[in-house]
């Protein structure tokens, strides 16, 4: 196992490997209890990265992206239940599941962890069993919900793509539909003309042959 700048990871990993491991964030200012956290996760097969602060984790979760937080309600700087509002209301990590760890047994602190957003809540001392298998727990729920939410995102890219699609069908129709009445309005401007036309012409040829009459000339219609 290999441990640098606060991070653990299991033995024999590159980074290649690395980038397919679930990171886990364990916030915690007791050094011991945050390193034996963290080994029992690299053993298990996960990447650890370690903070002892409120502040120290925040630029954690924006650097490693973590997968789960696993933090402990006494930090220096901040109370754990505020951060983890803190965490819970930031748009980037809204799937990002907290395993709330303290020694505060009570029910009314569990409730205010609950309340404050954690997605777990584990008491001190704990089993090493336990921590494990609600991590395991945590990262089964978010993978299931972001693929659900990649499958809502592709539905949604979708339903766009279609919808353009049918802007554009009928923009497309109702273009076909405007050609097609100027055709028929050209058209009928057309037979108008020619019927305006015939009776036209035989005023004009019947007005030339008057014009053209002699005293005593017999007169003969040019019209139909």
């Amino acid at each position: 196992m290999s441990h640098v700048d606060g991070c653990f990871k299991p033995p024999g990993t590159d980074n290649n490997v690395m980038n397919h491991l679930p990171t886990v964030l364990i916030v915690e200012d007791d050094i011991h209890i945050s390193k034996l956290i963290a080994v029992l996760l690299a053993e298990a097969n996960y990447h650890a990265v370690t903070a002892g602060t409120a502040r120290d984790a925040l630029a954690k979760i924006q650097e490693s992206e973590p997968d789960l937080v696993i933090l402990d309600w006494m930090l220096p700087d901040m109370p754990g239940d505020q951060l983890c509002r803190v965490i819970k209301g930031r748009a980037a990590v809204t799937l990002l599941p907290v395993l709330m760890l303290t020694a505060r047994t009570t029910l009314a602190d569990r409730i205010a962890g609950l309340d404050a957003g954690a997605d777990d809540y584990l008491t001190k001392p704990f089993h090493n069993d336990e921590l494990l298998a609600r991590a395991r727990a945590l990262l089964r729920i978010r993978a299931a919900e972001l693929a659900q939410a990649q499958t809502l995102a592709a539905l949604e890219q979708q339903n766009r793509e279609l919808k353009e699609a049918y802007e554009q069908l009928r923009s497309t129709q109702a273009q076909l539909v405007q050609t097609s009445k100027l055709a028929a309005l050209g058209a009928l401007a057309a037979g108008v003309a020619h019927e305006l036309n015939n009776p036209l012409a035989i005023v004009l040829g019947n007005a030339e042959l008057l014009a053209n009459l002699e005293p005593g000339d017999e007169i003969v219609s040019t019209g139909g």
